[in-house]
Order: C-alpha cells, then structure tokens, then sequence
C-alpha cells in the first residue's frame, strides 16, 4: 500500500516529481519490490512512465554521466 501511495505523490505532476521534464528518473535494486515499483510507474494511471532499471549505484551513476 505504501508503494501505491508513494506512487500517486510522485506522479502529481507536481515541480521536482517524477513527471517534471527536469527530473529523469533512474530505479535501482534487484528486489522484488524493485520490479512491482517500476510496474506500477508504468500504469497508465500513474503517468505511465518508464525508467531505466539498474541493479547498482555505480552502474546507476555511469549511466547518468552518459545521459
């Protein structure tokens, strides 16, 4: 529930959210919860936006320095 809740405050369009064209957001880990955050991002209801998955911080920040 939790998940969900984080979810609908990050997708309000609100300046600094998720759905801020400033803001590229990057979703990191291998957990179970990992995969079901990413799922719900990518509901219609929540914007249905897609970030790039990756499983660790330095590979997280390689990406982000190409980006």
């Amino acid at each position: 529930m939790d998940l969900t809740r984080i979810t609908q405050v990050a997708t309000k369009g609100l300046e600094g959210s998720t759905t801020d064209p400033r803001i590229k957001a990057v979703i990191v880990g291998t957990t179970q919860w990992v995969s079901l955050g990413r799922i719900n991002f990518e509901q219609p209801q929540f914007s249905a936006l897609h970030f790039p998955t990756v499983s660790s911080m330095e590979d997280t920040l390689v990406y982000a320095r190409t980006q």
